[in-house]
């Protein structure tokens, strides 16, 4: 498993930023009681499939700092609005997105899944609303296909059913070979970046907003 060091600087070269932005929200996540406080030096402790899940979330949608952890706290507590499929246990007790996240992660870095064809993480945000309005989970493994929606999901049409948003929606995807990477660094020896280019960023998405942080801004996609 990953020390807080370890996993910065994973999470930085996965998402193909400087070390310094995850450093920086990885902190202000934790002030805000969104992770697990890790002590520094030799007695850091091993990263979980939730502190990884909760990062991961924050760097997403590219946001400022503040603007980060406002995210997260919305998205994590996103509530169960739908399953559709063979669920391999990723539902937990409560239903919240970021448990679920958490889960996927651990499925997939216990190497137990089986084979997996396609996987992908999505979070919608609608214009002028704060927070993450949606999220989903698809998951198409050989037990069969698997989507969960949380919150208001990430259909267009359901995202913006009976929403003010002048400004529309966007959607940021952590697609498979992102969530396998960040999952690595469950294992004890973390292959996050075996057989991937420097700097490659598993991250995309329909619409990313600009970075509003000025002391650490991120590079365009």
């Amino acid at each position: 498993m990953a020390t807080r060091g370890q996993m910065v600087n994973r999470l930085a070269e996965i998402f193909g930023v400087p070390p310094a932005v995850v450093d920086v929200r990885d902190r202000k996540l934790s002030e805000a009681g969104l992770r697990t406080p890790s002590p520094r030096g030799r007695a850091a402790a091993d990263m979980t499939a939730w502190d990884l899940a909760v990062v991961a979330l924050g760097l997403a949608f590219r946001l400022g700092v503040r603007e980060t952890v406002d995210l997260v706290s919305s998205a994590v507590d996103l509530p169960l609005s739908q399953s559709v499929g063979e669920d391999p246990g990723l539902l937990v007790e409560g239903g919240r997105f970021g448990a679920s996240v958490a889960g996927l992660l651990e499925w997939v870095g216990a190497e137990t899944a089986g084979e997996v064809f396609d996987m992908r993480i999505a979070m919608a945000r609608i214009d002028g609303v704060p927070g993450v309005s949606g999220a989903t989970i698809h998951l198409q493994h050989d037990s069969g296909f698997c989507r969960i929606d949380y919150g208001r999901g990430t259909n267009m049409d359901a995202l913006g059913r009976g929403v003010d948003a002048p400004g529309g929606c966007s959607v940021t995807i952590i697609p498979r070979s992102g969530i396998e990477r960040i999952a690595s660094l469950l294992r004890d020896r973390p292959d996050a970046t075996a057989g991937v280019a420097p700097g490659t960023a598993p991250c995309f998405g329909l619409s990313l907003p600009e970075m509003t942080d000025p002391v650490e801004p991120l590079p365009k996609l």
